[in-house]
């Protein structure tokens, strides 16, 4: 007996509904493009998609009628994090960063148009934490990781967001459409970004992005810290150490910099 008969069909239909959906990234689309691209019918295909919202594997927008990936599939690669090779490289890279530091060091990846999520936190023993649970969901354009995320984009969906999502949390946040992008030109030259207390009062931290083979950010590594404890020019010492190991991370991979054939 082939392996072909021991798939359930509703079963196939839902994961190739769901790998489109990834290959799609942030652009949503609705159940008839779905339904056309898959050759699915249309009905069968909307019961599967109702299904997969109710389980929070897909969000539906009530106001365009268009899905994209939801919060679930986010809390599945935070399992698989600790049996995957690269995560668990990264946290070592990272952690080694941390070592005699007041450094929390953090793991982002984006999981709509407008939202990140945090998959994995590094802290040592014994140091000053940070309040910030795994799961955590942040608006893709704040501080540093958002800074990391939205340069990379292409340029009508980065304008898209820098027009609609700066978002103003504390008196030194982005909020100016050309200081932000004058700080993601910044960004795209240094392989790094820096945020002093833009997201959070009394907060700073450095971010920098991994890339996928297609030259996608694949996910945001970002170091924060209480502002009081490190100039400026320390923390950014440790963006240029953080964007080397990005930049390791981004090469073991197969990883593709912006650019690059």
């Amino acid at each position: 007996m082939s392996r072909q008969q021991y798939t359930v069909p509703a079963v196939e239909k839902a994961l190739r509904i769901l790998k489109y959906l990834k290959k799609r990234g942030s652009r949503s689309c609705s159940v008839t493009q779905i339904a056309r691209e898959l050759g699915i019918n249309k009905g069968t295909c909307f019961t599967i998609l109702q299904t997969l919202v109710a389980h929070n594997f897909v969000n539906f927008n009530e106001n365009t009628k268009e899905y994209s990936l939801g919060w679930a599939l986010p809390e599945l690669a935070g399992a698989v994090m600790e049996q995957a090779s690269w995560p668990k490289l990264a946290r070592l890279k990272i952690k080694s960063l941390l070592d005699g530091t007041y450094f929390t060091g953090c793991i982002w990846k984006r999981v709509s148009f407008r939202r990140v999520i945090l998959l994995d936190k590094i802290e040592l023993e014994n140091q000053t934490r940070i309040t910030l649970p795994l799961g955590t969901r942040m608006p893709i354009t704040a501080g540093s990781m958002g800074q990391c995320f939205t340069a990379f984009l292409p340029e009508e969906e980065r304008e898209q967001l820098i027009k609609t999502e700066l978002i103003k949390f504390t008196p030194h946040s982005l909020c100016d459409p050309e200081v932000f992008r004058k700080k993601i030109k910044e960004v795209q030259e240094r392989g790094f970004a820096e945020d002093y207390e833009g997201y959070e009062r009394g907060i700073s931290g450095v971010s920098a992005p991994v890339f996928d083979a297609e030259g996608n950010v694949l996910t945001v590594l970002t170091l924060v810290t209480i502002s009081s404890l490190y100039s400026k020019d320390v923390i950014r010492t440790y963006g240029q150490k953080l964007a080397e190991c990005s930049r390791e991370m981004t090469a073991l991979l197969g990883g593709k910099f912006p650019g690059m054939r």
